[in-house]
């Protein structure tokens, strides 16, 4: 056997478990979420953690206490059932998630009965807590008040953030999904040899 056959053997050698280990990542099944707001009693939305996800509110950059989970009057529409989690427009309500997620969708409402044009401003934020994309929601009266729902499908989202056109008025949010994000394969095959690496510098 030559030297070129031997170095090509052992390479295919090395790489297999780095290989092996990709191959088991992506197999690894998306975990689902659902939070519906009912999973807690009524509280302050501010620093809630549940169901994989941490719930901030503030108003001018400063944590607020304007914002309830699990709160009740809204009744049934169409994307929001009670309970649900309920503030008022002039904060931001941001949504942290504890593993990145590939889809997220919730139900929005506002309190006016009439169609809302990019009245609720999303933001998709990165690892770093940088906005990658912003999207526009349009809400519309379906059942009583003025409500649309959010769906979304694509890059890891680590937060999203959300802040709204009328700064005077009270938001619903209800049914948040969202699915972890699974490693593509290449990502993955460079996570696993990066673990076998650093596992053989440590021997």
């Amino acid at each position: 056997m030559s030297m070129k056959q031997s170095a090509i053997r052992a390479g295919f050698r090395n790489a297999a478990p780095a290989l092996a280990l990709a191959a088991a990542l992506c197999a690894l099944p998306a975990h689902a979420g659902l939070v519906t707001m009912d999973e807690l009693p009524l509280q302050p939305a501010d620093g809630l953690h549940v169901g994989g996800v941490l719930f901030s509110y503030s108003v001018d950059g400063q944590p607020d206490a304007d914002a309830s989970f699990a709160s009740y009057g809204v009744g049934d529409l169409a994307y929001i059932q009670d309970p649900s989690l309920e503030g008022a427009t002039r904060g931001t309500l941001r949504i942290a998630f504890d593993t990145p997620v590939s889809r997220l969708a919730f139900g929005i409402a506002l309190q006016s009965e009439q169609p809302q044009d990019d009245s609720v401003l999303v933001s998709l934020l990165d690892a770093d807590g940088r906005p990658f994309a912003e999207l526009a929601l349009d809400t519309a009266p379906l059942v009583a008040f003025s409500e649309a729902r959010f769906d979304y499908a694509g890059a890891p989202v680590f937060a999203v953030t959300l802040r709204f056109a009328d700064r005077g008025s009270r938001f619903v949010l209800d049914n948040l999904e969202f699915t972890s994000a699974v490693p593509e394969p290449a990502s993955a095959v460079l996570l696993a040899a990066g673990l076998l690496l650093l596992g053989r510098r440590r021997r």
